[in-house]
């Protein structure tokens, strides 16, 4: 199952309100070492206007051939579920979730 696919079913799982979305984003940078790469995935909680990080996995790693790139996506893959099951045995941190009420890191200035 891809990481788009467990955030889904994580939304589904949590039962966010209809007014609310959860959605992957994902980013790959160049570093200054040609041959490394740095991938951001983060995890949004979106509400109306408002948008909060919900997680973020962040893995530098070597990445030339296919086989590599194939490797790091399992590694972050891995962190993603990690991250997303810590989330779930918080009771209130799932909570939040449920009401709509979530305010993590949140990246609207006033």
């Amino acid at each position: 199952m891809e990481a788009v696919e467990v955030v889904k079913v994580f939304s589904n799982a949590v039962n966010v309100p209809n007014d609310v979305t959860i959605v992957l984003h994902k980013a790959k940078l160049h570093t200054p070492i040609k041959a490394f790469i740095k991938n951001t995935w983060t995890v949004w909680y979106i509400k109306g206007d408002r948008r909060y990080i919900l997680c973020v996995v962040n893995h530098t790693a070597r990445e030339v051939t296919e086989a590599e790139e194939k490797h790091n996506i399992k590694v972050i893959e891995a962190q993603l579920l990690t991250n997303l099951f810590s989330i779930v045995s918080d009771e209130k941190l799932l909570k939040s979730l449920r009401n709509g009420e979530f305010t993590g890191w949140d990246i609207n200035p006033n």
